[in-house]
């Protein structure tokens, strides 16, 4: 038998930043763990697993039968935004339950779910769930996904691909959220997305909406979180958001976006959340928190690949240039994206082979520049100032087809538009979200 995931998890290391360490000590000081389960016949693990929205215990009955005990976390102090957080999980678990019901994911599945509120949730303290647990880890910490041979990452690649492909068959008239099915109508509702930054947005009917909508809330957050003491902020604190609103609006790229219906997608379905058992077979797809249906552009190379946003002919420098710095790095990326895709294109080829296709190809759309640029405004601001301008001369290339001079003037006359007053409350417009 596996050993058990607690064997592996790290409790406290790796979270002695940004507050995160006392957040979880003093969170799991109040938590009263006899609480969560009362059979004298299941023991409770002292190590804990963590991530931004959850904190998990395992549960381990006399048999082997193996529980994970999903605890949420408050909110961070500098978290900025509402985040409808009953909302988001009543999604999660209805998205849960239809991907099980619909596919041959390995979903988790869930045992009971004590929501904010309840009487349960108030004595262990804090709102849980009880899911399936698994004897596995996650590919993260499995490999280097980088440094194996082609073989063994097409086994891996195959499995991972195959599942996104087959989750992309469940398509919906718009985007938003999964909410609980009825027994009368086992087509679940769509709903509003709740956001961390942007609240509760959509539905939309079209793709555009969506990503105008993420692209105002970070440049409104970004307005109303810089700090006024500040000498020097960042050049693209605000001006980035800025510009992913002016790209949405006017690059001819965000006009022609695929219709729908539109595809369900994890959002999240990286190395981090595919746990696999010893011979690296995917054993469950965890954290469906994200998942929403989203606009076919909605998809990226997940962790642990970077998504390719240099000029065609950089990326041919690098790997071709045998003595340059980023050659072997690069290289090995690139071909490991290569046979990433390919799996893509076989995952559609066998469902097209049973019957059922994805109504537009992923294989093609995780290269195409509307991916990229998505992609590029997830990953603001979440790294250092140097990324930031890395990636906005990236996006406006990719966008407008400007060069390095021409980016430079484009970005000072916004910056000149955010300077008027006028600037500060209005941006450029695409029309209002979409309603049902």
């Amino acid at each position: 038998m596996e050993p058990l995931p607690s064997t592996q998890w790290k409790s406290y290391q790796d979270w002695n930043w940004g507050g995160m360490d006392v957040r979880l000590k003093h969170f799991l000081a109040g938590i009263h763990k006899p609480a969560i389960v009362t059979n004298k016949h299941v023991k409770i693990s002292d190590p804990f697993a963590a991530g931004q929205y959850w904190c998990c215990l395992e549960l381990v009955a006399d048999d082997g039968t193996l529980f994970i005990a999903r605890m949420r976390l408050p909110p961070h102090p500098e978290a900025t935004g509402y985040l409808d957080d009953s909302l988001r999980i009543d999604c999660e678990l209805a998205t849960m339950n239809y991907v099980r019901s619909r596919t041959s994911i390995p979903v988790p599945k869930v045992f009971a779910y004590e929501k904010e509120g309840s009487a349960k949730a108030h004595i262990v303290g804090a709102p849980y769930m009880i899911i399936e647990g698994f004897r596995g880890t996650t590919l993260q910490d499995s490999i280097d996904l980088f440094d194996i041979p082609e073989t063994a990452q097409q086994k891996v690649f195959d499995q991972w691909t195959s599942f996104q492909a087959e989750l992309a068959t469940l398509t919906f008239s718009h985007i938003g959220s999964v909410r609980s099915t009825s027994h009368a109508d086992p087509k679940p509702s769509i709903v509003k997305i709740p956001t961390d930054e942007a609240g509760t947005i959509g539905p939309f009917l079209h793709s555009a909406e969506y990503f105008y909508s993420i692209a105002s809330a970070k440049y409104q957050t970004a307005l109303k979180t810089l700090d006024p003491s500040q000498k020097m902020p960042g050049r693209f604190d605000i001006l980035g958001p800025y510009v992913f609103c002016d790209i949405i609006s006017r690059a001819s790229i965000f006009k022609s976006l695929l219709p729908g219906p539109f595809p369900l997608n994890h959002m999240d379905m990286g190395a981090q959340n595919l746990l696999v058992d010893n011979n690296f077979n995917i054993i469950a797809v965890i954290d469906w928190e994200m998942a929403q249906i989203s606009p076919w552009e909605a998809l990226y190379f997940p962790m642990p690949f970077p998504t390719n946003i240099e000029s065609s002919s950089d990326l041919q420098e690098h790997l071709s240039d045998t003595n340059h710095v980023a050659h072997k790095f690069t290289t090995k990326i690139f071909e490991a994206q290569r046979v990433y895709v390919a799996s893509f294109r076989r995952a559609e080829s066998k469902l097209k082979e049973l019957g059922t296709t994805v109504d537009h190809s992923l294989a093609s759309l995780i290269e195409s520049d509307a991916s990229k640029l998505y992609w590029i405004m997830e990953q603001f601001g979440g790294g250092t100032a140097d990324w930031d301008e890395i990636h906005m001369f990236a996006a406006v290339r990719i966008a407008f087809g400007m060069d390095r001079t021409a980016a430079e003037n484009y970005f000072q006359t916004k910056a000149a538009e955010i300077k008027d007053q006028k600037a500060g409350t209005h941006i450029h417009s695409i029309g209002s979200s979409g309603t049902m």
